[in-house]
């Protein structure tokens, strides 16, 4: 059962992970046209959000940001 659960969780992981990629994608381009349609708090808040959804994630993605924030000095 255990296996299962942990399944679960790591597919949910999954699906949060895509769901981020799909928003953030969405602000570069944004970005890049020169819409301002978010801040760097927003885009922080939303990372969170989907780390809260599935804590799994969390070391993943909270470096992957903190890694892109950096590169770009945001």
């Amino acid at each position: 059962m255990y296996e299962e659960e942990q399944t679960q969780e790591i597919v949910y992981g999954l699906k949060q992970i895509n769901e981020l990629n799909h928003r953030l994608l969405n602000r570069v381009r944004d970005l890049r046209k020169g819409e301002q349609w978010s801040t760097k708090e927003d885009t922080i808040e939303m990372i969170k959000h989907h780390i809260n959804l599935a804590p799994i994630i969390k070391t993943s993605v909270g470096h992957a940001a903190f890694s892109a924030f950096e590169k770009v000095s945001a």
